[in-house]
């Protein structure tokens, strides 16, 4: 027995000097053995192995090419009770990775798994680990064809289930492209030409339609042609192209351009040229108008329309007819404004004649107008004559039968209390002196002319003295036939005007209710220094008419003195008196006073 104990010391003395010297020479202590084959013969990549052969703490042993597993027994190196170093069995080992040998451990490897369909020298699979690949890459895989004419040729689908040429199931995208990939998010499919760009390419309406994203394009290089039998649409209508850019489009002879909504059809381009002997027909019931109003022409300054032939011409409410030259605008036949013509011009309602610069002349007729056609006279009238008839339409210049008052001609415009504008040149007609009358919301108003009218195109101003021009009444401005002349009191004073005083000139009393327009004040010889003033006022000193005022070397006024107050009256039998009530340092000689005046019963003539 004991030397049965003593030959099993020597065994693993002799196992251990094989793994620690031995297995050190051909394997190598500093070492890792990769094992390989090469066609049928395997080795360590350091030296040629004869199984089993052991490994030591500390080496690493790994799973070559061509190889699928290592099968190796561990053993833990222990000390026996009298002292020796036993092996204990741990565990039997399949090592598919790269491994190293545990401290304390030995590794007895005993065989190796090889791959049936692998050689290394030729042709095959390359098995990586994490990745298998073609040995070469001059090799062609055809899965479902014996004879692959491509790098992976597929076998074609067929209408069986479960039998299609490749799929890709649905997952999630990448969290970026990447360059050649394609990807099912289980919605659309998608493909990357770089590692920026996803493209979407799937199908939609049961395979109605193929989809493009947005930022996808299409390149033709040849003819985009439709079905033989005309039924194809470039479009649909629920799905409109935005913008098509074309060099030319061709209609057959029987194509139409529809639209599916109202103002749908826009042509931005600035302008649309048809061929010689072009047409464009309007269909029934359809309406060619301008996208916005007065801004939008037909034809151009040199550029016109040959003819145009229409049944109705409407113009709106500011609508005309231009011609850049006299006789431009020529029309055959007769012109009805608001009726069917019945003569050369027919107008139904009001005709205006407007100014050149503002307002309008108007002529109307009554409502039931009858049929009379005047004939005017061949030449102009005299000054002052009208227009009458001879009962049988013909009109002739005729002079008025006599009245006192007359309309005031050239429309009639108050600019201030004292002023008034009337269109046209009248000043050898109104003049200093013209009595005026006129109506304030029905009430009489008079004033004269107070100095000579002025002509400034295209109107006459004339200046008034007496009543405020507050307003005039449409019609009523009218100027008198006689003027104020006949009714001016005059008072007068001889020698130097050298203190005040009342009542010092010639009094006058009213022989008739008069209305006060105010007063002129002359000197002999004008004083200097101050100025020379009257009072003209009732005897009772109670109404002040006017107080004309002559200025140091002035001896005449250069208008009238207004009166004290508007619409200021005399009663019968009143009597008017004159108070110097100042006076100048040299005295003004011979003092003369002209105060106007007009009875008040020629306002009631007509």
């Amino acid at each position: 027995m004991k030397n049965v104990r003593l030959l099993k010391k020597w065994f693993i003395i002799a196992v251990l000097f094989f793994v620690c010297v031995i297995g050190s020479t051909i394997i190598g202590v500093a070492q890792s053995p990769n094992i390989v084959i090469d066609g049928t013969n395997v080795y360590c990549s350091q030296s040629d192995l004869k199984f089993p052969f052991w490994l030591k703490a500390g080496q690493t042993i790994a799973k070559g090419t061509g190889v699928l597993s290592i099968s190796a027994i561990e053993y833990t190196i222990a000390a026996s009770p009298s002292g020796d170093n036993i092996l204990l069995f741990v565990q039997v080992k399949n090592i598919t990775t790269v491994e190293p040998v545990p401290a304390g451990k030995t590794w007895k490897v005993e065989s190796v798994l090889l791959s049936t369909s692998f050689s290394s020298n030729s042709s095959g699979w390359t098995d990586e680990g994490t990745t298998v690949h073609l040995t070469t890459n001059t090799d062609k895989v055809g899965i479902g064809v014996t004879s692959p004419t491509a790098v992976l040729h597929l076998k074609a689908g067929t209408a069986t289930s479960n039998t299609a040429s490749f799929k890709i199931d649905a997952g999630t995208l990448l969290s970026s492209p990447e360059a050649g990939a394609i990807e099912n998010d289980g919605t659309h499919i998608y493909w990357s030409k770089d590692n920026s760009n996803r493209y979407q390419l799937d199908q939609q309406n049961n395979g109605a339609n193929t989809a493009l994203s947005n930022l996808a394009s299409v390149a033709i290089n040849t003819s985009l042609l439709p079905a033989s039998d005309n039924s194809i649409d470039l479009g649909s209508s629920s799905f409109y192209w935005a913008n098509a850019y074309t060099k030319k489009i061709y209609f057959n002879a029987s194509a139409t351009i529809n639209s599916v909504s109202t103002n749908s059809l826009s042509i931005l381009g600035t302008n649309i040229t048809l061929g010689s002997y072009s047409n464009i027909i309007i269909g029934d019931y359809s309406v060619f108008y301008p996208n916005t109003s007065l801004l939008t022409e037909l034809g151009t300054t040199n550029r016109y329309w040959l003819k145009t032939y229409t049944q109705k011409l409407y113009l709106n409410s500011t609508a005309y007819l231009d011609g850049t030259t006299a006789g431009a605008i020529a029309i055959t036949g007769n012109i009805g404004v608001g009726t069917a013509p019945g003569s050369a011009l027919d107008v139904k309602g009001t005709l205006r004649l407007s100014g050149s610069s503002s307002g309008y002349v108007g002529l109307t007729t009554a409502s039931a107008a009858g049929t009379t056609t005047y004939t005017l006279p061949n030449a102009d009238g005299s000054n002052g004559q009208v227009l009458s008839t001879n009962g049988s339409a013909n009109l002739s210049w005729t002079t008025p039968a006599g009245g006192f008052w007359t309309l005031m001609p050239g429309a009639p415009t108050r600019t201030s209390n004292t002023t008034f504008t009337i269109t046209g040149d009248y000043t050898t007609l109104i003049a200093k002196g013209m009595i005026i009358k006129w109506t304030e919301s029905s009430t009489v108003r008079v004033a004269m002319v107070s100095i000579p009218s002025t002509f400034s195109s295209p109107n006459t101003t004339v200046t008034i003295v007496g009543d405020a021009m507050a307003s005039i009444d449409a019609s009523s401005l009218k100027y008198g036939n006689i003027g104020a002349e006949p009714f001016i009191a005059r008072f007068s004073y001889a020698g130097t005007v050298g203190a005040t005083g009342t009542d010092v000139m010639n009094a006058f009393h009213a022989q008739e209710p008069m209305r006060v327009l105010g007063a002129d004040m002359y000197a002999g010889t004008a004083g200097t220094t101050n100025s020379t003033t009257v009072n003209l006022v009732n005897a009772t000193g109670t109404v002040t008419l006017s107080s004309p005022t002559l200025s140091s070397g002035v001896a005449a006024t250069a208008a009238p003195q207004a009166p004290a107050s508007s619409a200021l009256s005399l009663a019968l039998n009143d009597r008017i008196q004159v108070n110097v009530t100042a006076i100048q340092t040299t005295p003004a000689i011979d003092l003369y006073i002209k105060l106007y005046l007009f009875p008040t019963r020629y306002l009631n003539l007509n």
